[in-house]
């Protein structure tokens, strides 16, 4: 056994406890997170002096929370930080039931290196919405989708109404798709159907 590793899973499934315990699943406003919530998830003890926390503070304070119309009206958690940045706009896709907020010091190390970063988390994930949101056999269960060209309409409705709208005119060709497990299934398909990005790098993609 791995200590070091399990320790690592142990406070990110702590974390996420903690999540769930402040923002209920089926009592939290979809695509309603905003930076002053950040900052309270980090101000909890469990985390407030960890690396974590401070990147969550960096998140809370720096970055821009909206809400993405996603395809068939739900609404999904959008999130976008570093969008001065001069360097190769970055979107970043997270893995099955994951939420942008497990990887703020990523985020924090591409933003410092002057890449805008946009992101959102999938629909029935984390902060998003879920088309079994009132369908009483499904509501309130995590990680459901009716079908994976969801996740790639989805991720369209992302880029072409707040990505492309918010980089320079000379960057929209050299936009760089990050995806996750599930996310590199998606980018990889999203691509292609369209060839909108300039590249994709795809981490343990689930293919």
């Amino acid at each position: 056994v791995d200590w070091g590793e399990m320790f690592s899973f142990l406070s990110i499934l702590f974390f996420f406890v903690y999540l769930c315990d402040t923002y209920g699943v089926l009592e939290f406003e979809p695509a309603g997170l905003s930076g002053e919530d950040i900052l309270i998830i980090a101000s909890n003890e469990t985390i407030a002096s960890s690396v974590l926390g401070e990147d969550l503070r960096w998140l809370g304070k720096e970055g821009s929370f909206f809400t993405v119309d996603g395809s068939r009206d739900v609404p999904l958690q959008g999130y976008s930080i570093g969008l001065s940045g001069n360097k190769k706009p970055i979107v970043f896709c997270t893995g099955f039931t994951e939420s942008i907020l497990k990887y703020p010091g990523f985020m924090r190390t591409l933003v410092e290196n002057g890449h805008p970063i946009f992101s959102f988390d999938l629909r029935g994930q984390s902060f998003s919405g879920t088309t079994a949101w009132e369908d009483s056999e499904m509501k309130g269960r995590i990680g459901h989708v009716d079908t994976i060209e969801d996740y790639v309409d989805d991720l369209h409705e992302f880029f072409t109404s707040h990505v492309i709208q918010n980089i320079a005119e000379e960057q929209k060709d050299k936009v760089v798709y990050i995806g996750a497990s599930l996310g590199g299934l998606i980018g990889s398909l999203y691509q292609a159907r369209t060839g909108n990005f300039n590249s994709l790098v795809l981490s343990a993609p689930c293919f």
